[in-house]
């Protein structure tokens, strides 16, 4: 078998790209659970996509998850869902997809852009303090591959009682170590995503962390 795990057209997208930002690793299984959706006469929804919700949730050590068509919409919703609209402010940062700084405006808020910390590249919990103003909602934290200080951004979300989101597209199934204790999240919310450029690939799909009262709320 060949190294590359792909269909020709995959491998012809290799040979024309100098420096791909990633190639999905797919085969028969995934083609196979692919044709089974499709022939289950479900095109929305379905028993599959709660299949997913359950095994995704376990995964990422939460008690519920909700899959929508993509991580902007579960940005979106997330802060929606915390009544995050006009004349509020959310601390985030520019290292990031665009649809972190969209999902903001989308509600009518304003994104408020601090700096990240250079060996980490995570949100910096110094600049987002510095960053808090009466109009501020919520901290957005971008994840990028591994957990930012949650330990910093829950006390300083506390402190100021506003809320933390994460957005851990990049980190889905990470973990950090908090009061003795492994916790794949410390957030209100958390959102993250399956898409060809994330660690976990099944297609382009959003997932919105939370407990149960959030998620129906949603």
């Amino acid at each position: 078998m060949s190294p590359f795990h792909g269909s020709t057209a995959q491998q012809q997208i290799k040979s024309e790209i100098d420096i791909p930002i990633a190639l999905p690793l797919l085969g028969e299984g995934e083609a196979n659970a692919a044709r089974e959706a499709v022939l289950s006469g479900w095109v929305s929804r379905g028993p599959q996509v709660a299949v997913l919700e359950r095994e995704f949730a376990a995964v990422v050590g939460a008690p519920h998850a909700c899959a929508v068509s993509n991580c902007t919409t579960a940005l979106h919703l997330a802060l929606m869902t915390v009544n995050v609209g006009p004349g509020d402010e959310v601390i985030t940062t520019s290292h990031s997809f665009i649809a972190t700084a969209n999902s903001i405006r989308c509600c009518g808020a304003t994104p408020v852009l601090v700096d990240i910390d250079p060996e980490t590249y995570n949100i910096d919990p110094a600049c987002a303090a510095e960053a808090i103003t009466p109009r501020t909602r919520a901290i957005l934290a971008v994840q990028m591959g591994m957990p930012c200080d949650l330990r910093a951004l829950v006390s300083l979300a506390k402190r100021h009682g506003i809320l933390l989101i994460q957005d851990s597209a990049c980190a889905a199934g990470s973990q950090i170590h908090i009061d003795g204790r492994w916790d794949p999240t410390a957030a209100s919310m958390e959102v993250l995503v399956n898409s060809p450029t994330r660690g976990l690939q099944v297609g382009n799909i959003g997932h919105q962390r939370s407990d149960g009262r959030l998620i129906a709320r949603s």
